[in-house]
């Protein structure tokens, strides 16, 4: 399928007719900045773009609910950057309720309002949950000059490096 059938297909599985879901993957489409190759293929993109496309036709969907499992992890370090940015514009439009697993630990503080950090292995644990008290709207190049910013990131890596293999103490 082309960009654009890609982008509209969960409306099209929801049963909405074809002019109203192309409007909508259109829209979604122009906002991650790739409305000029609506009608390309996939095979015809870079990683980034496709990942774009990806983003647009999750948000295209109205979820109440995102679950991304390390969405950006196979990108190069500015496209992951403009990434951020475009999740947090497409966030702020609708506000989901979004699950972000990375091991990335500036992007988590970037992108979470709580971090849940977690024990290590196959049975791994919520071991601690971290709020992220840096008011929004969060930009890469200004967070890191938040107060609180390397305190929290610290103690994220104190816990990966010195605590994650230790299971949480029950009560």
């Amino acid at each position: 399928m082309r960009v654009i059938d890609n982008a509209a297909y969960g409306l099209k599985c929801r049963g909405m007719p074809p002019a109203e879901r192309v409007e909508i993957a259109r829209a979604f489409l122009g906002q991650v900045g790739l409305g000029h190759v609506e009608r390309a293929w996939p095979r015809e993109l870079s990683g980034g773009m496709l990942k774009r496309v990806a983003v647009a036709t999750v948000f295209a969907n109205s979820p109440k609910v995102l679950l991304l499992d390390e969405p950006f992890a196979s990108l190069d370090y500015v496209t992951k950057l403009q990434l951020h940015q475009v999740l947090l514009n497409l966030w702020k439009a609708s506000r989901p309720t979004v699950f972000f697993i990375t091991h990335d630990v500036d992007e988590a503080i970037l992108l979470s309002d709580k971090i849940v950090l977690m024990t290590r292995g196959p049975e791994a644990e919520i071991a601690e949950v971290v709020d992220i008290d840096i008011p929004r709207p969060r930009m890469r190049t200004t967070v890191i000059e938040h107060p609180n910013y390397y305190k929290i990131r610290n103690h994220i890596i104190h816990f990966l490096v010195e605590r994650s293999h230790q299971k949480r103490q029950t009560a």
